[in-house]
């Protein structure tokens, strides 16, 4: 009896233990797995700014990278910012391709050399995101914002001698634009045309195109043979003299083979007979003057509200109910009379309502001169900006007209629609399908407001409710028991 009982609590131990081992090995196994799996199925993300919730433009750029990616950190991994670690390691887990290794100064003190220049600091916890085909650098003063603009950043230093805290995470924008930079197979080439009096794009403009992978330098026709072979578009910015022969030949040979060009004047153009050649030769002439219009403008008649007109270019403004500003503008007319392969389409416009004021009335105003429309003004509608196309043995070239060159300026630039519709401009002649404009994150918490009813339903639900409701449940699993 003895020996029996004694077998069957060995078999009952060793099925304990068994199961024991079975449960832990199983419970290590499951650990493993779940290790891993990406951060956003173990991390769920509670906090209500959603610091991880990626972008589609994010996911399309990251999804489609077909090459080794890295992604550097400029820090030891222990040390790093938890929220950049946190945000790398979800991103990474889009594509298996992007990795993301973390660069201890202490170990690698001389990694920084090679991206950036010697008189520059890659301050911690900066990035540099690199593939086979080029690097891209990514400082931290670019993950972490401010919403502040530059004049209230000055603002405030100057009240209170330091800056604030950044309150913006914009890691998401820079990093996606930054892999669409390192990834894609050509950079759009911008080539400025210089030797004429131009105005370069602003400062605003440019760093948009920088943001958005475009490669911008300068062009001298006149140390050229030809517009260079990579130029995916050339930008004449408000010229105030005019082509030689040899140039107006060589942009004119380049717009045939499929090249296209952005035209910006301003409205005193006149005697720059060459631009007119350029111009006429796509079926268009300047009408010299000021546009003005009677209702729709801002403070000025002549800061007009343009008319958008249906085309590929402006869809994206339309769909968006956006508005364009087009100050200190001249009229575009189509001419009667070009070749039929020219198409010529509008892209802005003024309304029927609209005038010119001649150069005459600008140059000379007198005490009875009057910015109303008069029978001497022409009247409108007129085109603002225009683009005119022409396709030569399957090749489609183009010269696109902006007829207020305020446009290219940081002050209007950055009103209203106006820079959606220059680079929409820019990338729709550059084959750029789509900027990348991913939305930043706000840093700042929204605090949680109750009324005093909601507080006071609370207080008694967690104070008398909850421990009523408790109680009852346990006299009743007594009584029953009892009962038994």
């Amino acid at each position: 009896m003895n020996k029996n009982n004694n077998m069957r609590g060995l078999r009952a131990g060793g099925y304990s233990i068994l199961l024991s081992v079975i449960v832990i090995a199983v419970v290590v196994v499951l650990n493993l797995l779940v290790a891993k799996l990406p951060s956003d199925l173990t991390k769920p993300e509670t906090a209500g700014i959603k610091l991880y919730d990626f972008d589609e433009q994010t996911r399309r750029v990251a999804e489609s990278v077909d090459e080794s990616v890295t992604i550097y950190v400029w820090a030891a991994k222990a040390d790093a910012d938890e929220t950049i670690a946190e945000f790398l390691s979800r991103y990474a887990a889009l594509n298996a391709k992007i990795t993301v290794k973390y660069m201890d100064p202490a170990l690698y003190p001389t990694f920084p050399d090679r991206y950036i220049e010697a008189e520059d600091e890659l301050v911690s916890n900066s990035l540099v995101i690199e593939s086979a085909k080029r690097f891209r650098v990514v400082p931290l003063n670019d993950i972490y914002t401010y919403s502040m603009s530059t004049e209230e950043l000055q603002y405030y230093y100057y009240m209170y001698g330091t800056l604030p805290s950044p309150d913006v995470f914009d890691a998401e924008n820079a990093i996606t634009t930054a892999m669409d930079y390192v990834t894609t197979n050509v950079l759009p080439k911008v080539y400025q045309l210089t030797g004429h009096g131009e105005t370069s794009l602003g400062s605003k403009l440019l760093s948009q195109l920088d943001a958005e992978n475009f490669d911008v330098s300068d062009l001298a026709l006149l140390t050229e043979e030809a517009v260079p072979f990579d130029c995916d578009l050339l930008v004449i910015g408000a010229p105030t003299q005019d082509l030689s022969d040899e140039e107006l030949e060589m942009i004119l040979t380049y717009i045939e083979n499929g090249g296209d060009v952005l035209l910006f004047t301003q409205y005193t153009i006149v005697g720059l007979d060459n631009f007119d050649t350029l111009c006429a030769a796509y079926g268009m002439r300047a009408e010299a003057g000021l546009v003005c219009e009677t209702a729709q403008a801002i403070n000025y008649p002549y800061y007009l509200i343009a008319n958008i007109e249906l085309h590929t270019i402006t869809d994206p403004l339309l769909n968006a109910g956006s508005y364009v500003i087009t100050p200190l503008a001249h009229g575009i007319c189509e001419l009667e009379a070009h070749r039929d392969t020219v198409k010529v389409a509008p892209l802005l416009s003024s309304t029927d309502d609209s005038y010119i004021k001649s150069l005459e009335f600008l140059a000379n105003p007198d005490a009875d001169a009057t910015w109303e429309p008069t029978d001497a003004d022409a009247k409108g509608p007129f085109m603002i900006a225009a683009t005119a196309s022409e396709t030569i043995d399957g090749r489609t070239g183009s010269l696109t007209w902006i007829s207020a060159a305020a446009l290219m300026t940081d002050d209007i630039v950055s009103v209203y629609g106006n820079l959606d519709f220059v680079m929409n401009t820019i990338g729709n002649f550059c084959d750029k399908e789509s900027t990348i404009s991913v939305r930043s994150v706000s840093l700042g918490i929204e605090p949680l407001v109750v009324s005093e009813s909601e507080a006071n339903f609370w207080s008694i639900t967690m104070m008398i409710g909850v421990p009523v409701v408790t109680v009852l449940i346990g006299f009743v699993l007594w009584l029953r028991r009892r009962k038994r």
